[in-house]
C-alpha cells in the first residue's frame, strides 16, 4: 500500500470500478503505517454515484488522503460524501496530507459534481488544505471545521459552492477558512469565528499565475480568481485578517489579481487586526458589508462599506448573532435571492436579508455546528442509525428480472 497507489477501502472491484456503492456506518482509526512517508488513503471512491457516510475516521498520520475521490477520467462523479466524523488528523511534514480531496490538478478542469456536506472536521491538522477541491461543480455545505489547523481549499477547478459551513477555530494556532483559487465560485452563508492566519486571511483570495502568455508556469500551477461572489458571510474574532485580497502574490510568478469579485452583504468584526489587506483586481463590486474593529486598510471609505458596531450577542453554542438592535437586520443591498432562500440556521431569509450568515428570526433552528451525536457510525456515537441504501435496479437487470418474475407469478396462479 506504501506507494501511493492503494487504499484500505477501494471502490473498486474485479469487474472495474464501483457503482452505485456505499461505505457507511464503520469506523477506521489509527490505521496507520510506522513511516510517515509510506503513502496510502483510507478510502478511494472511484466510479459513479457513490457514498461514504456515517463513518469515523480518527488518528490518520501518515502520507495519503483519508477521502480521496479518485478521478481517472474527466467524466462526472456524482459522488456524496456525507455525515461522517474526521477526528485527529495528525500534522504531517508537507503535502499530501489532506483529509478530504476531490480530483487532481490532471482532471481539475473537468467536473465531479460531488457533494461534501453536514460533516465533522474536528482537530484535522494535516497540512494548509483540509478539504481540497480539485475539480470542477462541487458542493461544500453544511461541514463544521472545529480547531482545525488548516482551510477548505478551492486549489483546482471551478464552480464550487462553498455554504452553510461553520468554522470554529478556537483561536487554535494555524486554524484557518477558505482559501479561494479559480472562477466562478459561490460562497455563501459562512460562519468564521476565533480562527489563526493559516492562508493569510480568514477569507483568502489568491493570485494566477495561468495566462494565454503562461499556460504552464515553471512553478506550481493557479487558476485565477474570476467572477466570484462572496455574500451574506459572517467572520468574527479572528487572529488575523479577516479577508485578503492578493495571497502568494510574487510567488511562483504569480501576478493575475483577482478580477469581476462580488463581496456583497458580510459582516466582518474583530479589533485583533486589520479587516482587509491586500491588492484587488478589475471590476469588484462592493456593496452592504457592515464592518466594525480593525482597520479597513486598501478599503478605507469605499461606499459599500459601513463601519458600524453589529450589536452581536452570544447564543448558547457561543455563536455570534445580531441582536435585535443591529444594524445588520434588513439592511442588506442588491437582490441575491437567486443564490440564498435560507441563513446559515436553515431559516428563512425575510424578503430584505439580514447582512451576515444568520437571519434574525425566531422559528426553529433547522440545523448548526455538528457535534459527534450528528455524525459517524451510530454504535460508536449513540446518534441515529442512517438510513438504508437505496439501490437503483439498472434498465438491464430489469430485462432479466421480469420474466423470471411472470414465471414465479404464473407457477403461483397453477398452485390454487
Amino acid at each position: 500500500l506504501s506507494d501511493g497507489a492503494g487504499a484500505i477501502v477501494d471502490f473498486r472491484g474485479s469487474l472495474g470500478d464501483a457503482m452505485h456503492c456505499r461505505f457507511t456506518n464503520s469506523a477506521i482509526i489509527n490505521y496507520n503505517a510506522a513511516n510517515i512517508d509510506d503513502r496510502y488513503h483510507w478510502v478511494k471512491i472511484r466510479g459513479q454515484h457513490n457514498r461514504v457516510d456515517h463513518s469515523r475516521f480518527e488518528g490518520h498520520n501518515h502520507s495519503g488522503v483519508t477521502v480521496v475521490v479518485d478521478r481517472d477520467t474527466s467524466d462526472p462523479d456524482f459522488h456524496l460524501i456525507d455525515a461522517n466524523h474526521f477526528l485527529n488528523r495528525l500534522e504531517g511534514n508537507g503535502n499530501g496530507f489532506e483529509t478530504v480531496r476531490i480530483g487532481t490538478g490532471a482532471q481539475a478542469l473537468s467536473d465531479s459534481y460531488t457533494i461534501v456536506e453536514n460533516n465533522l472536521f474536528e482537530s484535522n491538522d494535516g497540512e494548509i488544505e483540509i478539504v481540497s477541491n480539485k475539480s470542477g461543480n462541487n458542493i461544500y455545505r453544511y461541514n463544521t471545521f472545529i480547531e482545525s489547523a488548516g482551510t477548505l481549499t478551492l486549489r483546482n477547478g471551478h464552480e464550487a459552492l462553498v455554504e452553510g459551513n461553520f468554522f470554529l477555530g478556537g483561536n487554535k494556532n494555524r486554524t484557518g477558512g477558505i482559501r479561494v483559487i479559480g472562477e466562478r465560485h459561490t460562497i455563501i452563508n459562512n460562519y468564521i469565528a476565533n480562527v489563526d492566519d493559516r492562508a493569510d486571511g480568514a477569507i483568502s483570495i489568491s493570485v494566477g499565475n495561468i495566462s494565454v502568455e503562461n499556460p504552464n508556469p515553471t512553478g506550481a500551477a493557479y487558476l485565477p480568481v474570476r467572477d466570484v461572489v462572496i455574500a451574506h458571510n459572517t467572520i468574527v474574532n479572528t487572529l488575523g485578517t479577516l479577508v485578503l485580497f492578493d495571497h502568494g502574490l510574487g510567488s511562483d510568478g504569480r501576478d493575475i489579481l483577482a478580477e469581476n469579485v462580488v463581496f456583497a452583504n458580510n459582516l466582518l468584526s474583530s479589533s485583533n487586526t486589520a479587516i482587509f489587506e491586500g491588492q484587488e483586481g478589475n471590476n469588484w463590486t462592493w456593496e452592504g458589508n457592515i464592518v466594525f474593529g480593525g482597520s479597513l486598510g486598501p478599503k478605507d471609505g469605499h461606499s459599500g462599506i459601513e463601519v458600524n458596531q453589529p450589536l452581536l450577542v452570544q447564543d448558547s453554542q457561543g455563536l455570534y448573532r445580531p441582536s435585535l438592535t443591529s444594524p445588520a437586520i434588513d439592511s442588506s443591498d442588491g437582490d441575491y435571492s437567486g443564490l440564498i432562500t435560507h441563513d446559515m440556521d436553515g431559516q428563512v431569509r425575510n424578503p430584505i436579508f439580514d447582512v451576515g450568515a444568520d437571519e434574525y428570526a425566531v422559528t426553529e433552528v433547522v440545523r448548526g455546528p455538528l457535534t459527534m451525536q450528528d455524525v459517524g457510525p451510530a454504535w460508536l456515537n449513540g446518534g441515529a442509525t442512517p438510513a438504508p441504501a437505496f439501490i437503483p435496479i439498472p434498465p438491464w437487470a430489469l430485462l432479466i428480472l421480469l420474466p423470471i418474475l411472470v414465471v414465479v407469478r404464473n407457477l403461483r396462479m397453477a398452485k390454487k
